[in-house]
């Protein structure tokens, strides 16, 4: 370089304020593009003496653009500088540079999380977003105000998260400059949007004046005629949750373009306004203004009056869209021209605003693994429905307990009102979850998977045979305190096994049907009692072939009868009753009989009467018949004989 030029920013109409110092930087051109809803973009051209400025000496840092054209005040465009670099040489020893600022706000657009947010308005959401990004000064408008039980940010950029969070509550955003910063502005409502400062613009075709707008276009287009929201609640499982919402607009064709749209979010928002947003957001679109003027006042999110001709109807438009394109050639060409204009697009002011193409919530991953949570002592924690919390693996700031996330549904195979299974996991316990329409905040619980902290029951790969069911005592219960079904299905060895772990009630409404083809049966009652009742029918037993032994080792035996038959029936063989100590007391209040053919012994009130073919007494020692009337009498003959005879 030969000399280093002298250039001055004094006096000029583009300057740029820089922490390089007042001169450094020499502003040559200069588009700024700005719209509601959308992070602006600065793009500048400038010059400097200096040829050996690098990306470091701006990146990251603030820099302010400001438009000082005729005697309309100052607009300053203020920004980040998000990329910054040497064009070329320029032919009075000046180096070109060419930089690109944003908004602070594009500062999320370089992080991304996985997390939940729970009892939460958009707007606390908002600013949890905006303060760990550094995004400031921040001002809210009108918002609503309902908390949002559960939302979820999932490989989203914080950029993304917040836009699509502004989009779902019908929500927009425009910046304020000054000469030092600039403030974002986000609001729900226009009438926060504010007036474009200055007496109304007029549509003329002239184009030298501030206050003309030229290029005045009024474009009008078809929309669909109404949106229809449904969505699903399981607190209301019997009629769908139904939105409707019928263009406001004399639209050809209303009735017939209808735009319906299914899991619009009712259920998990209950505040969620999905078929009046989108008709808004179509609304938006249908009638437009575009234009151009030297008014450097306009930006977007300004609310502009325009007059069209100088006797024409005035009108109020909301500017959506802003493009500022100005140059300085003053002090770097020899006839140092300079410019500024803008263009413009704008939509009735009172016309809603609604970003026209929101952003849609991501789809989730077909399936996800989370870990079973809830309070600190407990094993098992639900609510009435059966729902669990769990804690995602990818929530980094979640905590595993009781609030780590919103109560999940949890699938079962078979339900419904009539009945069907019902297993629930507990806590510790890693489970897969679904998400409903792939929606991230409508988790649903699917199953559970065994890892290595939670083995399966059976030894694998050697017990590969065996499959059922085994629960767990709680609470304080072990491996070995469970109810447990068990199937065995080793070839030669198979084996269906039950275990109660306290007490086992089974209940049989008609028919108990027990076979057993070939093997034993085997009843052990260790301690305790057994009882069989059946209060109206009979009790049959049959064994075809075999033994019936009844062992009491100590204790007493009763059989009682309260009223009917006993029998005891032996068809062929030996009946035989013994005691080895004690006594055999027979007790009936009408008769006793023994009966063998003809011979009989009857014992009733009246007496005791033996009948036989023949009867014989025989004493070995002695014989005593005793009565107060003894009749000894033989029809054919009677004999008396023995080695002393007495009589009397």
């Amino acid at each position: 370089m030969s000399s280093t030029p002298e250039i001055s920013q004094s006096g000029r109409l583009l300057r740029i304020t820089s922490p390089l110092g007042p001169d450094a930087l020499i502003l040559r051109h200069l588009t700024v593009t700005e719209a509601i809803g959308r992070p602006f973009t600065i793009e500048a051209e400038v010059v400097s003496a200096r040829d050996s400025l690098t990306p470091k000496d701006l990146l990251g840092k603030s820099i302010t653009c400001t438009v000082a054209f005729g005697d309309q005040p100052e607009r300053h465009f203020n920004g980040m500088v998000r990329a910054f670099g040497k064009v070329g040489a320029h032919e009075r020893d000046l180096t070109t540079y060419r930089l690109e600022a944003v908004p602070l706000l594009w500062s999320l657009t370089r992080t991304a999380d996985c997390r939940i947010f729970q009892e939460q308005a958009v707007q606390d959401i908002l600013g949890t977003l905006f303060g760990e990004g550094g995004v400031a000064p921040v001002r809210f408008g009108t918002l609503p105000s309902n908390p949002r039980p559960y939302c979820v940010q999932f490989h989203e950029t914080d950029f993304d998260f917040a836009s699509r969070l502004m989009d779902e509550i019908g929500a927009g955003y425009f910046f304020e400059h000054s000469a030092n910063d600039h403030t974002l502005a986000v609001t729900g409502e226009n009438a926060d949007f504010p007036l474009v400062p200055g007496q109304p613009l007029v549509v003329r075709a002239e184009r030298n004046a501030a206050d003309v707008v030229t290029g005045w276009c009024v474009t009008g287009s078809l929309q669909p005629g109404k949106h229809v929201a449904h969505d699903f609640d399981m607190l209301k499982p019997s009629s769908l949750l139904q939105a409707e919402e019928p263009t406001r607009l004399d639209t050809p064709n209303a009735g017939q373009w209808e735009v319906f749209r299914w899991g619009a979010g009712q259920a998990a928002q209950p505040d969620a306004r999905p078929a009046s947003l989108g008709m808004q957001q179509n609304e938006a679109d249908a009638d437009s203004a575009s234009g151009q003027t030297q008014t450097a006042a306009l930006f977007a999110g300004g609310r502009l009056k325009v007059q069209e001709g100088l006797a024409g109807a005035e009108a109020t438009w909301l500017l959506t869209t802003v493009q500022h394109v100005a140059m300085d050639e003053s002090q770097i060409v020899g006839d140092g021209q300079s410019s500024y204009a803008n263009s413009f697009i704008a939509i009735p002011a009172d016309r809603t605003w609604r970003n026209a193409r929101p952003r849609r919530r991501p789809v989730m991953p077909a399936l996800q693994t989370a870990i079973v949570t809830g309070p600190a002592g407990e094993e098992i924690h639900c609510d009435k429905y059966g729902r669990v919390k769990v804690h995602f693996l990818w929530d980094r700031a979640g905590k595993r307990d009781d609030t780590s996330s919103c109560y999940v549904r949890v699938s079962q195979p078979w339900a419904g009102k009539w009945g069907g299974t019902w297993f629930l996991p507990r806590i510790g316990d890693e489970v897969l979850v679904g998400f409903l329409d792939g929606d991230p905040d409508k988790p649903v619980v699917l199953g559970s998977l065994h890892n290595e902290e939670a083995m399966p029951h059976y030894g694998l790969p050697g017990a590969n045979t065996r499959s059922g069911i085994t629960s767990r005592s709680s609470k304080g219960g072990g491996k070995d305190n469970a109810n447990m079904l068990r199937l065995e299905d080793k070839k030669g060895a198979e084996e269906f096994y039950l275990q109660a772990e306290y007490d086992m009630n089974v209940l049989v409404k008609h028919d108990l049907s027990t076979t057993i083809r070939d093997g034993d049966e085997t009843r052990e009652v260790t301690t305790g009692n057994r009882d069989t009742i059946i209060k109206t029918g009979n009790d049959t037993y049959t064994l075809s072939t075999g033994n019936l032994s009844q062992t009491l080792d100590k204790g007493n035996y009763d059989l009682k009868l309260s009223m009917g038959n006993m029998s005891t029936k032996l068809a062929m063989g030996n009946y035989n009753l013994k005691l080895d100590l004690g006594a055999v007391t027979i007790e009936a209040m009408q008769a006793i009989t023994l009966k063998v053919g003809q011979s009989e012994v009857k014992i009733d009130q009246m007496g005791v009467s033996i009948k036989g073919m023949m009867v014989k007494l025989e004493g070995q020692m002695m014989l005593e018949a005793k009565g107060l009337m003894t009749t000894v009498k033989g029809d054919a003959m009677t004999q008396v004989s023995g080695a002393i005879i007495m009589i009397g």
